[in-house]
């Protein structure tokens, strides 16, 4: 089992002129249809049926009572865990406010916004994930913690994995060292909805 994350897909989100993502963001496609079809067929030609993906909010827009999120999940590879995001409202994305999780020596709060305080990440936590901010920057610091965009828009509209947050966070300059004998440095679970 391989766990990738990622963000702002907005799958079918395409209304009005001033609800296009396509025209909002940029994004290299002509057609909403184009656009679903790609992220899809990006997102299955690297996760597999036995992944787990975090999706970090965003997901898509809720144009039908077919279209939900459930019809969009049907089409994609490997086991959502879903963190809301402000377009998930109707959509009917069963999902977490925000998670923590550990891989490699890294805690990492999993939410939609990127903190804009400081206090709003744990003190445990070295790394935040997130989206929202779309193709604005792929990472940043927030005094010492390190803030990585997962968003589709940054990550050529694919899922990221792992070993690519840890080669983000090698390349990023002030890299963060942990103290894993310091007491803060515990494990947090996280019960993933069924």
């Amino acid at each position: 089992m391989r766990i990738y994350f990622t963000a702002d897909l907005h799958l079918n989100h395409w209304t009005t002129e001033d609800r296009n993502i396509i025209k909002y963001c940029s994004r290299p496609f002509t057609t909403i249809e184009e656009m679903n079809q790609n992220l899809i067929t990006n997102w299955n030609s690297l996760v597999q049926p036995e992944d787990l993906v975090y999706h970090l909010g965003d997901f898509c827009l809720r144009t039908s009572k077919e279209l939900t999120a459930g019809h969009w999940e049907s089409r994609l590879n490997g086991k959502i865990v879903h963190i809301l995001g402000n377009h998930d409202y109707n959509n009917k994305v069963r999902g977490l406010q925000q998670a923590v999780i550990r891989f490699s020596k890294q805690k990492a709060l999993l939410v939609h916004y990127p903190p804009t305080m400081i206090e709003e990440i744990p003190d445990f936590c070295n790394i935040v994930l997130c989206g929202h901010i779309h193709h604005h920057w792929k990472t940043k610091y927030l005094k010492d913690k390190l803030l990585i965009n997962v968003g589709v828009d940054v990550w050529d509209y694919k899922p990221v994995s792992i070993d690519q947050i840890l080669a983000e966070i090698q390349r990023t300059p002030n890299n963060i060292i942990i103290d894993e004998t310091s007491p803060k440095a515990h494990t947090h679970t996280v019960s993933i909805p069924s």
